[in-house]
């Protein structure tokens, strides 16, 4: 989801960029080292000029390229949010409370997160690369090929226990998508509970949120560890290896004693950047295994199943103007084929024969058609209205979309009487030339039964 990304082929080409700067700069402090040990100070102005000149370059084009990652990160988080919505459109089986939460929970958290943390990782690991590379260039070019080759051997080091850790550290990545998303999901109801609930309620769920955070603290403290063992083992490789190759005579007398002073600070860096490529081998696994874990979170949600949350033979469906009778089967025919004329259909049935479920199944087969109830909210709630109003404004406005069919799951819900009427005017207005299904679990079939209110005089 970021290798195709052209933005993301420009931030691997600033990075290359970058430590190709880098390199040259401490070649040029290399020379000038040298330059110093052999007397040369004609060439050393020169030398510490092209430094500064290819430092400077390489930090502008580190701002550049961080930049480009802000704006990658930016783009990869809007791009997944929008097609996996797209997937949840196809298949309304997923509709459920449970799986709204998980979605929301996971969009704006782990997946923020993942996607954040792995526009990061890519670039910054490609750029640890590129910097290792040119850095033992350099470091071969200066100083010999022993301590380049110690520095190479500590990399192959940090490869063969990554690989050792390989699925160890996979099981890690998706526990620790799971515990997150668990301690998550406890944020809601401890909103709730401390708000409207008895002090005895909210201990408890104070307890279950500290249970699945802690679950997931845990988790998170042993992947460091685990992390860390593989990052500092081949600098302790690579550091004991240098001290034993100093004091070898051949290796002091064919490299220059004021070469290797002027690169100390770069060779400093350059185990920062072997610890950090130990880290990232690690993370990695856990990287990758996260990102396939977006790619097919949709897959992990519980589809309802609407054949045995509907009980067809306990439903019928009625126009309510000319009374006519449909059976679930033949209402499904007739919806099909395009055969219903405008009207309003009263789905009813005894509690629990899914009347609710009916609408979603019905929604399914007609991607266009439109499903209200009070529990679906189509924009950002006014808080300065009560339920009541806010359930009038969205219906009142939803009404007047251009759409053919029109699902109303419990529209009445919350409304008050003259509210009711109102409504219950509109939607006669609308079924003159739409289709609209309602579901109602009042006592009263038809909003019709309803007195007006009346003005005592």
């Amino acid at each position: 989801m970021f290798i195709k990304s052209r933005l993301f082929i420009i931030a691997l080409t600033l990075a290359l960029l970058q430590q190709i700067s880098l390199a040259l700069s401490t070649y040029f402090i290399a020379q000038a080292g040298e330059a110093l040990t052999l007397q040369t100070y004609a060439s050393i102005k020169m030398y510490i000029v092209y430094f500064f000149a290819f430092a400077l370059l390489a930090y502008l084009i580190s701002s550049a390229g961080e930049l480009v990652r802000v704006r990658l990160q930016n783009q990869t988080w809007k791009h997944y949010t929008l097609q996996t919505f797209s997937l949840l459109r196809k298949d309304i089986r997923l509709s459920s409370s449970k799986n709204s939460k998980l979605t929301t929970n996971w969009l704006t958290g782990e997946a923020a997160g993942t996607i954040e943390h792995a526009a990061a990782f890519y670039i910054g690991m490609a750029s640890t690369y590129f910097n290792i590379i040119f850095t033992l260039i350099v470091f071969y070019l200066t100083l010999g090929h022993l301590i380049s080759s110690v520095l190479l051997a500590s990399l192959m080091v940090s490869a063969i226990f990554v690989m050792l850790m390989k699925t160890k550290i996979d099981e890690y990545a998706t526990r620790l998508q799971k515990t997150k998303l668990q301690a998550l999901l406890e944020i809601e109801p401890l909103w709730h509970n401390s708000h409207f609930a008895s002090s005895p309620m909210l201990n408890n769920r104070k307890l279950r949120y500290s249970d699945q955070s802690e679950h997931y603290f845990r988790t998170t403290e042993k992947y460091v560890l685990l992390e860390q063992m593989i990052a500092c083992l081949p600098i302790c490789v690579a550091v004991l290896i240098m001290i034993v190759a100093l004091y070898l005579p051949a290796e002091v007398t064919a490299v220059p004693l004021g070469t290797l002073v002027a690169v100390l600070p770069r060779t400093l860096q350059l185990f920062g950047s072997v610890h950090a490529l130990s880290m990232y081998g690690s993370q990695f696994v856990i990287v990758r295994r996260k990102v396939k874990n977006l790619v097919t979170f949709t897959q992990t949600l519980e589809q309802q199943n609407f054949n045995e949350q509907i009980s067809a033979q306990k439903i019928t469906i009625r126009e309510i103007t000319t009374q006519q009778r449909y059976a679930l089967a033949e209402f499904q025919q007739a919806l099909v084929c395009q055969a219903l004329k405008p009207g309003r259909y009263l789905v009813q049935g005894d509690n629990g024969s899914g009347k609710s479920s009916v609408l979603k199944w019905i929604k399914s087969l007609s991607e266009d058609a439109v499903l209200i109830s009070p529990d679906i909210s189509f924009s950002e709630p006014d808080e300065n209205l009560s339920t009541g109003q806010r359930q009038m404004k969205q219906l009142s406005g939803l009404l007047q979309q251009p759409v053919e069919i029109f699902l109303l799951d419990e529209w009445d819900a919350n409304l008050d009487t003259l509210n009711r009427h109102i409504l219950n005017a509109q939607i006669d207005n609308i079924s003159a030339e739409k289709v609209v299904i309602e579901v109602r679990h009042s006592n009263t079939e038809h909003p019709a039964a309803f007195p007006l209110p009346t003005t005592e005089t």
